[in-house]
């Protein structure tokens, strides 16, 4: 990535979606110049841009997680129907498979039922979000269910082929006896 541009972004709002589409070479130069033009301030309206595997945040993501706390205190069915309200037209919310990873963490951090089942609301929203087929592999890891991982590990990769991730993890599981 140009120096110059690695100044201007870090400085703006997109350097996080800039920098990790830089890493894999997927964003084009239209859009480049659209997400600078944006990081400086610049009104960037009524472009549609095409970006293999860019995947970018909603402004909501705090309200989003708020409301998910919420729903969780009542179960993991709970939470995953509040998701899936979210995310329809004309709810007010931007759900993007970024927040879902996202609360998937979360949850599996102290949960794994709620993960797995907001997981599993996520994939109906994105099934061919390539970080929440990772995530899903890497339940299907801890759980025993390496046969069903593989899968999931491969099915992450078939959504976007520079996942490393799932990559590494699938070799490390079609290595091991």
């Amino acid at each position: 990535m140009p120096e110059t541009l690695r100044t201007e972004v870090d400085a703006g709002v997109g350097s996080i979606v800039l920098t990790r589409a830089a890493e894999y070479n997927t964003i084009t130069p239209t859009l480049r110049d659209a997400m600078v033009r944006f990081a400086r301030g610049e009104t960037v309206r009524d472009q549609v841009l095409q970006a293999p595997f860019v995947e970018l945040r909603g402004p909501d993501e705090g309200l989003i997680a708020d409301d998910f706390r919420t729903a969780a205190k009542d179960g993991p069915d709970a939470a995953a129907q509040r998701l899936r309200t979210m995310a329809k037209a004309g709810s007010g919310r931007h759900v993007t498979s970024l927040i879902v990873n996202d609360l998937v963490l979360a949850a599996a951090r102290q949960d794994r039922a709620l993960a797995s089942t907001v997981l599993a609301a996520g994939l109906e929203l994105f099934p061919k979000s390539s970080a929440l087929l990772t995530r899903r592999a890497e339940l299907e890891v801890a759980s025993g269910n390496k046969p069903q991982a593989i899968a999931s590990y491969r099915a992450a990769i078939d959504a976007d082929p520079f996942n490393q991730v799932a990559a590494v993890q699938l070799r490390k599981l079609l290595d091991a006896p």
